[in-house]
């Protein structure tokens, strides 16, 4: 009734362009329209017609974000308002380009407004005197959106870099920035280099709350560049004398946790020398875990119930880890249940159950080769692609794993490592190698799974 009653005013009161765009722009903010398909048909027909540059810069982009039903309901009006911005951008400021930036994202833009974001933040930070904060926030939303270029991205990057000496670093500006490294996928060692020292107070904060601490556990282990053992040593020492922090906000967050210690470990293992590993850092990162080990194991029956199956891949990640690192301490705290048992009967519901395309046309070559495998073979956890006798593991890379989040990519790093340890060789088969020949051509497929396979570890 409030919705006809205020259609039928606009209809025979003659309101400016601001009004109306004001009035829709209320409308839509209680959420009047949301569903009502021949409404938001009115709504469409109303503001297509609103003459924008009649209409006050700041309420044009409160409209933007309010009237999200509408715009996304119809191709042709997000169309008009796009392309408005772009054209008018010189009256955008900072407190109206964020919640613009925000809006965007639940909006599949063209490429060419996306191109036009990199040029306008490229060209006006500097004369907009943005403050650190604000710049933090650019990266992260133009890596939210996927639209951060290198070139924008280390733009700011240097200067942030250059003026972080001066800025006093909250956690809230220390997240966006990690996330929006993770996000952008361009290397950052240098930005997380200058940034360790900020990770290291928050992380030491005595007030630190179990969610911020979550998240700079998880944004630190998903980086591109590995921190120094100090600053791990400070997380797991937290962890060890807070119950709270070891378990982050939720469930949800503890699994996210686990999954990170686990790929601390394992780059660490990987990139120091044996005897570094074995004498240093393994015992520290032991005598830790036992510490941490009594505040986990009493929600891993939580999660076992949990209907949210990554959850549980991510906790048995962690599980394997220790299983294969530290055995010892899992026969010390799990002693009321066989969690190895659950560890094998587990079902990855981060990987397809089917075998692939790519996984089929490695098989037609194998068949041919008369070689004997299985599809799907299932270790713990894992599912291989393709296992062929005694011990290889063919995992075939298609083009989804090369569109990866860093957060995959660790998962997929713990596989490779559990997987190895366990005593198989990995082997991995990328789509645009064996696509380089027709399936015709046997010869040259044959000659590169051959060598694969069978090339010494």
């Amino acid at each position: 009734l409030l919705a006809a009653e205020a259609y039928k005013r606009v209809e025979s009161e003659n309101y400016s362009h601001g009004q109306k765009l004001k009035l829709f722009t209320f409308m839509c903010r209680g959420n009047i329209f949301a569903n009502n398909r021949v409404y938001l048909s009115l709504l469409e027909k109303e503001v297509l017609g609103i003459n924008f540059l009649k209409v006050d810069k700041d309420s044009m982009v409160k409209a933007l974000f309010y009237l999200k039903s509408i715009i996304t309901y119809s191709p042709q009006l997000k169309s008009k308002l796009l392309d408005f911005i772009m054209q008018h951008h010189e009256h955008l400021n900072e407190n109206t380009f964020m919640p613009l930036l925000s809006y965007l994202e639940e909006l599949n833009c063209s490429g060419n407004f996306l191109a036009f974001l990199n040029k306008y933040i490229r060209s006006t930070y500097h004369k907009k005197n943005f403050s650190i904060s604000v710049l933090t926030l650019f990266m992260y939303k133009l890596a939210k959106l996927g639209a951060s270029s290198e070139e924008v991205f280390r733009d700011l990057e240097k200067h942030i870099l250059e003026n972080s000496e001066k800025y006093n670093w909250n956690l809230i500006d220390l997240k966006l920035l990690l996330s929006s490294c993770r996000l952008s996928g361009f290397p950052n060692s240098l930005l997380y280099s200058q940034l360790e020292p900020e990770i290291l107070k928050s992380l030491q904060d005595p007030k630190i709350d179990p969610e911020s601490f979550g998240n700079l556990v998880f944004e630190t282990a998903s980086a591109a560049h590995l921190p120094s053992f100090e600053l791990f040593k400070v997380m797991l020492e937290r962890m060890a004398g807070s119950a709270e922090l070891s378990k982050g906000r939720d469930l949800i967050d503890t699994t996210k946790i686990m999954r990170s210690i686990s790929a601390f470990i394992v780059k660490y293992e990987k990139l120091a020398t044996e005897k570094e590993y074995q004498e240093i850092y393994k015992p520290v990162i032991e005598g830790e875990l036992d510490k941490i080990l009594p505040h986990w194991v009493s929600c891993t029956q939580e999660i076992l119930k949990e209907r949210d199956s990554k959850m549980r891949h991510r906790m048995f990640q962690f599980i394997l880890t220790v299983h294969l690192e530290f055995p010892g301490l899992l026969e010390k705290h799990y002693v009321d249940f066989d969690i190895m048992k659950y560890l094998k009967e587990h079902k990855n519901a981060e990987t397809t159950s089917a075998a692939s395309d790519f996984s089929s046309d490695i098989a037609k070559v194998l068949d041919r080769l008369g070689m004997k495998y299985e599809l799907e073979y299932k270790v713990y956890v894992y599912d291989i692609d393709i296992f062929v006798k005694p011990n290889i593991a063919v995992q075939a890379e298609g083009r989804h794993h090369y569109t990866k989040s860093l957060t995959e990519s660790h998962r997929d790093m713990l596989r490779d490592f559990h997987l190895q340890k366990l005593g198989y060789k990995v082997v991995k088969v990328p789509f645009f190698e064996l696509s380089k020949t027709v399936f015709t051509e046997f010869a040259k497929r044959k000659e590169y799974l051959e060598s694969l396979l069978f090339e010494k570890n």
